[in-house]
């Protein structure tokens, strides 16, 4: 079936996979760097500035993407991108704390730039097996993932500039291989409705946030994205200060070890078991395993957040692992179907803009703990998870049967 995809797909899903390892070993590794080098206090604001200037960029990335051919802008951003880790890199060297802040800013920035206009590219390449398609980005992108976490933890300690500079050459090769093999897309093109800039982007946005399907659907998908992101924010600080010490077999494990043994179940499910796990949701219909599968994943991440013991939270992780690889293709694809053709781009910042929120949502959770017991974390968690999964079931599925119902009354 790979063989049978557009040759932009080809190239962006092997592409996917590097540029995926990358990111993985070197950018969660720049909170690291950043609080040896500052203060915690000031780390955080950084961090926090990052992901508000990101949702701006994206939105632009999306304006911009409906307007103009992709290929170039795409390869200008990707070579932008590498640059700056090359930039990092000997920033890393040099002990030059504030040349490693503006590359890592302008790295992240460039990024949200891209994000919209590839994601956009993607969608304008699918002509057929668009399950197929997004099933595979999401596997590769878990391997990538997998292996970039590796390779950053093997590294960071004694050599951290060695992946930022390796990072540069990667993305320059991907860069190299999207001139000669990304093809651009002939595609319909949204029509500027004023000369200004700022006015017609909002207008564009404007655009996108009348269709209430798609709004409800972002809404719904953000809540539910709260629960996995919970993982590296609130159920992560849970586990190193409460978490039972637990002896399995010879081993001591504690709260730190727990967390590891977590991300590695995982992963480790993810990767060997994606493939078997979608083949046998596909057995029923979609929109009662897209139900079931955020049921499981509701289930499970509430556990997470809940349970301090050994066995209890692998059957959590399970779980929720387990609902995530069946609903995620499943939403991708059905939310690749609603989108016009010609405002991919602003349809896609908008959901990136829901990732981002989700971001900030988790962390705030740290915050939130403070106050609240486990059981009212867990509980609100499930209400958050509960809504978003409403949300995303009546999107997709529920609103189409209200729509066939008023069209059977009318003739």
């Amino acid at each position: 079936m790979f063989r049978q995809l557009h040759m932009t797909l080809k190239v962006r899903l092997i592409t996917h996979l590097f540029q995926e390892t990358i990111f993985a070993s070197t950018i969660p590794f720049v909170a690291f760097y950043l609080t040896d080098m500052l203060s915690v206090k000031l780390t955080g604001i950084l961090l926090t500035l990052t992901v508000v200037f990101s949702m701006l960029f994206s939105f632009i990335g999306g304006y911009v993407s409906d307007l103009h051919k992709k290929k170039f802008i795409i390869i200008l951003l990707q070579t932008l991108m590498g640059v700056c880790l090359l930039s990092m890199g000997i920033a890393i060297v040099l002990e030059h704390i504030w040349l490693f802040v503006l590359s890592y800013l302008s790295f992240t920035l460039s990024f949200a730039l891209q994000n919209p206009i590839m994601d956009a590219a993607i969608m304008d390449a699918i002509d057929r097996f668009e399950s197929y398609v997004y099933k595979l980005s999401y596997w590769l992108s878990n391997v990538g993932i997998a292996a970039g976490s590796v390779l950053g933890a093997l590294f960071y300690s004694f050599m951290p500039h060695v992946l930022f500079v390796s990072g540069f050459i990667i993305y320059v090769l991907i860069s190299l291989a999207f001139i000669k093999w990304f093809i651009e897309i002939p595609v319909e093109r949204r029509t500027k409705l004023n000369s200004n800039f700022i006015k017609d982007s909002l207008l564009s946005y404007v655009e996108v946030l009348k269709d209430r399907r798609y709004i409800k659907l972002t809404v719904g998908y953000s809540l539910i994205n709260i629960g996995e992101l919970s993982i590296f924010s609130y159920i992560a600080v849970k586990l190193k200060q409460h978490f039972e010490t637990a002896h399995v077999f010879i081993f001591q494990i504690d709260g730190v070890k727990m967390y590891s043994i977590i991300l590695f179940l995982n992963t480790v499910i993810v990767i060997f078991f994606t493939f078997i796990i979608t083949k046998m949701a596909e057995k029923l219909p979609t929109h009662k395993a897209f139900v079931l599968s955020l049921i499981i994943y509701t289930l499970g991440y509430v556990g997470l957040s809940y349970f301090n013991t050994f066995g209890l939270i692998i059957l959590a992780v399970v779980l929720a692992t387990i609902g995530e690889i069946i609903y995620a293709p499943i939403y991708f694809t059905e939310r690749y179907k609603l989108i016009p053709e010609a405002k991919r781009g602003s349809y896609s910042a908008i959901d990136s803009f829901g990732f981002y929120s989700a971001e900030m949502a988790a962390r705030f959770s740290i915050v939130l703990s403070v106050y609240l017991s486990f059981f009212q974390m867990s509980l609100l968690l499930f209400v958050i998870l509960s809504i978003g999964s409403i949300l995303m079931i009546h999107s997709l599925f529920l609103t189409n049967v209200a729509r066939n119902k008023k069209r059977n009354i009318s003739n």
